[in-house]
């Protein structure tokens, strides 16, 4: 059983600039992994473990196709994050930078 995200990885990951590396890569729609890779500039091991983070979360979708995996945002799992973190003051910030993906 996969563990959810504490909110201490929440916090981490909403004030990770690669978080938002990622998110302005696949913000015009899903990219490969080699695609986003290619313009974000960090190497595999914090994609994925900001991927991992994003995805519990609920604000990444992901597909796969024979050895291909994709990623775009989840509109909707990304609205639910920004709902969850508007009535806390020290998430103002990210929250205003996170609905920019909406």
């Amino acid at each position: 059983m996969e563990r959810k995200n504490t909110i201490e990885d929440v916090y981490e990951m909403i004030n990770d600039e690669k978080t938002y590396k990622i998110l302005d890569s696949i913000r015009s729609g899903e990219k490969a992994v080699k695609d986003i890779l290619s313009e974000v500039n960090f190497s595999m091991k914090p994609f994925n473990y900001l991927v991992k983070r994003m995805f519990l979360e609920g604000i990444l979708l992901e597909r796969t196709t024979w050895k291909t995996r994709f990623y775009g945002i989840d509109k909707e799992g990304l609205r639910g994050l920004v709902e969850r973190l508007q009535d806390l003051p020290e998430t103002s910030a990210a929250v205003e930078r996170l609905s920019k993906y909406l």
